[in-house]
């Protein structure tokens, strides 16, 4: 069915809740909550179908984890409702991992707040985010967070917070390749293409990102660097926690305090286009 409350249009058909106005139009997987297709601005952001889903793979050779799976349920919730112009997905979704909760906040102007709630159910997590499927003309990287380097929760005291850019085609300087170019404390950062259209995404609370052409299951699979194939997105990884790189391949396991903890986490995004 199909019906508009002020400025947006909603439709709904047996896989997919649909909502649009002049600013954006987006669309939601029902089955599973999961969004996969938003175009702000005429420019198309996500790619393959890619919206943001809880992801837990990445791959060091320091603590050689290599389950990819991400543990999530076959199916999760979608609810819409509007009220004074303001549209709001609601979404959910159980895992052995990880459980999440996703509400969606469509303003009129097309501006969009994600509010990001994490349940991991294990205390054995490598990573506590979403990963997001980008177009693959969005490579301009301008962020404000530590940097210029890629750091991590163990491994930051030499980059400080600052403005800094990136380009996600960069495959990095490691001959064996691994999960690559986090960084973090992110307050806000644009993607751009080579026009500058694209989108801003602010954050509140504790978030880490990574923006490359690979995903960490193409990073653990290849032996040498030029072998990577660059996929046709951008892999947008923004994350509550990462666990910290550890030496676990010769000492110890990671320090208690640089591993996720089993307890609710969250963060609030802000989307907006540029």
């Amino acid at each position: 069915f199909k019906k508009k409350k002020n400025e947006w249009t909603i439709q709904e058909t047996d896989k997919l809740l649909m909502l649009y106005n002049k600013h954006l139009r987006a669309a939601f997987d029902k089955a599973t909550g999961q969004m996969v297709q938003l175009n702000m601005a005429g420019k198309e952001i996500i790619s393959h179908n890619g919206g943001f889903l809880y992801d837990n793979h990445r791959w060091i050779e320091n603590d050689l984890f290599k389950d990819v799976a991400n543990g999530l349920d076959a199916a999760g919730t979608c609810e819409v409702s509007v009220d004074k112009g303001i549209v709001q997905v609601s979404t959910s979704r159980g895992g052995s991992l990880c459980a999440t909760n996703i509400v969606y906040t469509f303003m009129p102007n097309g501006v969009i707040d994600m509010d990001v709630r994490f349940s991991p159910q294990t205390a054995n997590l490598r990573r506590c985010g979403l990963v997001c499927l980008l177009d693959s003309t969005l490579t301009q990287v301008d962020y404000y967070a530590h940097g210029p380097w890629e750091n991590y929760v163990d491994r930051k005291d030499a980059c400080p917070v600052g403005r800094y850019t990136l380009d996600a085609n960069d495959t990095g300087k490691y001959v064996k390749p691994q999960s690559m170019g986090n960084r973090e404390g992110l307050r806000s950062m644009d993607l751009k293409d080579a026009s500058g259209k694209g989108i801003r995404i602010q954050t509140q609370g504790n978030v880490s990102f990574s923006a490359l052409r690979y995903t960490d299951e193409d990073l653990m699979n290849t032996k040498h660097t030029w072998e990577l194939q660059p996929r046709p997105y951008v892999v947008l990884h923004l994350d509550a926690a990462l666990r910290g790189i550890g030496n676990a391949s010769c000492g110890p396991e990671t320090m208690l305090k640089y591993q996720i903890p089993q307890k609710p986490m969250s963060y609030k995004l802000r989307i907006s286009a540029l």
